[in-house]
C-alpha cells in the first residue's frame, strides 16, 4: 500500500468552506513559503566550539559533539517526536562545549524563525543548555546574536522560540543554530523541533511574539485527564484567537500544524469556544465514540454551539445503540438521585442558557458549556439534601479553567432561584458505553450534614416548567428520522478519471483513497459522494484529511454541491443549502507526489453562535451547611454500577 512507502509522513488537515461567488475549494491554501532547517540539516555544516567539522549524521558516542535526526523519540514534556522528527544537537563533551549548524541561505521578507526547544526525555543529569540563533552576513566576519541566550533545563517543559528576522530580511549569509553546554555536558540531549522560517499568515499564530503556548497540544487519557491537561490554555493576540482557535476549533495537535493551518484559505471565523472545547476533549479521549461526537448521523467531531451538543445527546438517547443520554434540569430530584442515570455525575456535559423569568421562556443567548469534574454529596440521615459540583470549562473569560464550584446545583436549574446574569442550567449530557454511564466514582465525595439548605422555591411545580428538550424536539426528531433512514450504511461513492486504490468509504471511517501522482498527469480524478438522504441541516463546509510526503502540500481540490436533481452549482458561505450530492474534483497535474485522501468530513450549519465567554459565576449561598468528615459507608450510589475511570 502506498502509505507504507511514504517516508516521514504528516497529516494535513485542510478545510473547504463556501466561498462567495466561486466554487468550494478543499485546498491546503498555503500562501507563503517556508524553510525547514530540521528537514535540511543534512545540508548544513556542523562544527564544534574548537572548529572541528563534524560528520552528518553524527554518532551519539562522539565526544566532539554530534547532531542527528531523532524519530519517535520521547521529549522531556512526555510528547513524542513523530512525522518530521526532531534535530538533536549535543555539544562537545566539555565544560562550556558547543555545537552549531551553519545554513547558507537568503532570508525571506516578512519572515520569522520558530522552533520548539528543550531536552530529550531522560536527560535528568543535564545541568541545562543554552540555545542561540546567530546570523553571519555574506562577506562579513561579524556574527550577530538574533535573540538573547535561551536557557533550557530538564524540568518537564519545552519552549517555543520565536525570532523576528525583519532586521536581516533580503540578506544572504549563514543562519546558525547553536547549542552550548554549562559546567558539564552530561546528558545535554538538546533538540530543535520544527526550526522553520515562515511568513506568518495570521496575527495569532505560534509565530507571533504574544502567542501563549500554555496547556498541552495533544493531550491523552480519559475525558477528565484530557481536560485537565489543557487547563491554562488561553486566548492570545486577539479575542478568541491564539492556541484555542487552532486547537479547539480547528483540531490542530501541535504548533507547526497550527502554523500551516493559519495559511489555509477559508478557515472559519474565531468565536466563543466553550462548546468546541468540550467536543475537542471528547475527540482526544475517544468517547463516547472513537471520534468523540463523530458518528454516522453526526459526521464530524466538531461542534459550534450548545444547541449542537444538547441535540446530540437527545438524538442519541432516542436512537438504537445509544451512546448518549440527556437529563433535563427540571428532572433533577435529590430524593431519587442516581448519577449518570437520572442525575448529573463527574464527566457529564453541563449546559447553560439565558432564562426569561418574566415570560418563562428559554432564550438562545449567552449559552455556555462545561464538564463536571468533581461532586460533593451531602446527606442528612438517608436523604440527600445538597450536591455541589466543580467544573472544568473552556473559554471561561478566555482561559481553560477547573476551579469553579457551584453550591447546591439544583438551585441553578429552574427548580431553584439562582440565575447568574440571568442564566440557568438547562441540563446534562451523559456519555454511555454498552448502555452504562461513563462516570468517575472516585471524583464523588460524601458528607454527613446536620442541616439542609432551604428547599428550592420551584420544587412543587416541576411538571409545569418548560423543558429545553421540548424546544429542541422538532430538530431532534428530524435527526432521528435521518439516522434511521441511513442507518450505518456506506456512502455511495463513484470515482472517474485517474486510477485510485483502496476505497473504503462510509460515514464514520476513513476513505483511504490512494492516489498516484503519475495517474493525474493526463487525467483528473472525480469523486462523487451520494449521501442518499440529505442531512436536515444545510452544508456549511467540507473538511478533508490527507496523508502527504514530507515537503509537499495537498492539491487544489474543487468541490461542488447538488440536490436530488444532480444539478451542481456554487453558492456563497452566507447562504448554505441542503444538498444530497458532493462532487470533488482533483485536477490533472495537481499532485506532485503520491498521496492518500483519508477522509472527507462534512460540517453542517447549526445556526448563529450563541455561546458566551462571560464566566458563569457562582452565587453565594445565604444558608450554610455544617458537615462531618467524608464517609464511605453504603449509599445510594452503590445501587448502580457505573464504569469508573473509563476512557
Amino acid at each position: 500500500m502506498i502509505a507504507k512507502t511514504l517516508a516521514r509522513i504528516y497529516r494535513a488537515i485542510v478545510l473547504a468552506s463556501l466561498v462567495t461567488g466561486s466554487m468550494l475549494f478543499c485546498d491546503f491554501g498555503v500562501a507563503t513559503e517556508w524553510m525547514s532547517l530540521t528537514g535540511t540539516a543534512y545540508g548544513a555544516q556542523w562544527v564544534n566550539d574548537q572548529g572541528l567539522i563534524l560528520h552528518w549524521p553524527g554518532h551519539d558516542n562522539d565526544s566532539g559533539g554530534f547532531s542527528m535526526m531523532r524519530y519517535n523519540a520521547f521529549l522531556e514534556d512526555g510528547t513524542k517526536s513523530e512525522g518530521f522528527g526532531v534535530l538533536e544537537c549535543h555539544p562537545r563533551w566539555a565544560e562550556n562545549g558547543a555545537i552549531e549548524g551553519r545554513y547558507s541561505l537568503k532570508i525571506p521578507d516578512n519572515s520569522v524563525f520558530v522552533a520548539r526547544v528543550g531536552l530529550l526525555q531522560g536527560a535528568s543529569l543535564s545541568d541545562g543548555v543554552i540555545f542561540r540563533l546567530l546570523w553571519k552576513r555574506s562577506g562579513s566576519r561579524t556574527r550577530t546574536d538574533l535573540t538573547p541566550a535561551h536557557y533550557e533545563y530538564y524540568d518537564g517543559k519545552t519552549s517555543l522560540l520565536r525570532v523576528d528576522l525583519s532586521s536581516i530580511a533580503g540578506q544572504n549569509g549563514e543562519l546558525i543554530l547553536r547549542v552550548e553546554a554549562g559546567l558539564t555536558s552530561t546528558q545535554d540531549w538538546a533538540f530543535w523541533d520544527g526550526a522553520i522560517i515562515i511568513e506568518p499568515c495570521e496575527q495569532d499564530t505560534p509565530a507571533a511574539s504574544g502567542f501563549d503556548n500554555s496547556g498541552a497540544w495533544d493531550p491523552k487519557g480519559n475525558l477528565l485527564q484530557v481536560a485537565d491537561q489543557t487547563v491554562g490554555t488561553r486566548e492570545s493576540c486577539m479575542i478568541y484567537g491564539g492556541k484555542p482557535y487552532y486547537q479547539m476549533q480547528l483540531g490542530c495537535i501541535d504548533w507547526w500544524r497550527a502554523l500551516w493551518q493559519s495559511c489555509q484559505d477559508g478557515n472559519p471565523g474565531r468565536q466563543a469556544w466553550c462548546s468546541e472545547t468540550v467536543a475537542y476533549w471528547h475527540r482526544q479521549s475517544g468517547v463516547p465514540y472513537e471520534g468523540g461526537y463523530k458518528t454516522y448521523w453526526h459526521p464530524t467531531w466538531t461542534v459550534t454551539c450548545t444547541k449542537d451538543l444538547r441535540v446530540w445527546y437527545q438524538t442519541e438517547e432516542i436512537k438504537k445503540g445509544s451512546r448518549g443520554r440527556w437529563i433535563d434540569g427540571t428532572e433533577l430530584d435529590y430524593d431519587d438521585f442516581k448519577p449518570g442515570v437520572n442525575a448529573l455525575a463527574p464527566g457529564a456535559y453541563q449546559a447553560w442558557m439565558r432564562w426569561d423569568s418574566e415570560n418563562e421562556l428559554w432564550v438562545d443567548e449567552d449559552c455556555h458549556s462545561q464538564v463536571i469534574e468533581e461532586m460533593k454529596i451531602f446527606r442528612q440521615g438517608d436523604r440527600i439534601v445538597r450536591v455541589d459540583v466543580k467544573v472544568v470549562e473552556g473559554n471561561n473569560g478566555g482561559v481553560v479553567t477547573n476551579s469553579t464550584w457551584y453550591e447546591n446545583v439544583i438551585d441553578y436549574t429552574l427548580l431553584g432561584d439562582k440565575a447568574p446574569d440571568g442564566r440557568k442550567i438547562v441540563g446534562w449530557g451523559i456519555d454511555l458505553k454498552h448502555g452504562s454511564p461513563i462516570i468517575w466514582n472516585d471524583k464523588i465525595k460524601y458528607y454527613r450534614t446536620s442541616a439542609g439548605p432551604t428547599p428550592p422555591v420551584s420544587i412543587n411545580r416541576r411538571a409545569s416548567l418548560p423543558k429545553i428538550s421540548d424546544v429542541d424536539a422538532p430538530l431532534v426528531q428530524q435527526l432521528v428520522n435521518y439516522s434511521k433512514a441511513i442507518s450505518a450504511e456506506k456512502l455511495n461513492v463513484k470515482l472517474s478519471g485517474a486510477i485510485v486504490r483502496g476505497l473504503q468509504a462510509d460515514r464514520t471511517e476513513s476513505f483511504n483513497i490512494s492516489i498516484r501522482s503519475q495517474d493525474l498527469v493526463k487525467s483528473h480524478l472525480m469523486i462523487e459522494i451520494d449521501q442518499k438522504v440529505p442531512y436536515p441541516l444545510p452544508i456549511k463546509s467540507v473538511r478533508c484529511s490527507w496523508t502527504m510526503p514530507e515537503g509537499t502540500k495537498p492539491p487544489l481540490t474543487k468541490i461542488r454541491l447538488a440536490g436530488a436533481d444532480r444539478k451542481y452549482s456554487s453558492f456563497s458561505r452566507e447562504s448554505p443549502k441542503i444538498a444530497r450530492f458532493i462532487e470533488i474534483e482533483i485536477p490533472k497535474g495537481s499532485l506532485a507526489k503520491d498521496a492518500i485522501l483519508e477522509s472527507v468530513d462534512i460540517e453542517y450549519d447549526w445556526g448563529p453562535d450563541t455561546d458566551s465567554d462571560i464566566p458563569v459565576l457562582p452565587v453565594k449561598s445565604e444558608n450554610t451547611v455544617s458537615t462531618a468528615p467524608v464517609f464511605r459507608q453504603k449509599s445510594i450510589l452503590q445501587e448502580i454500577k457505573p464504569q469508573e475511570n473509563s476512557s
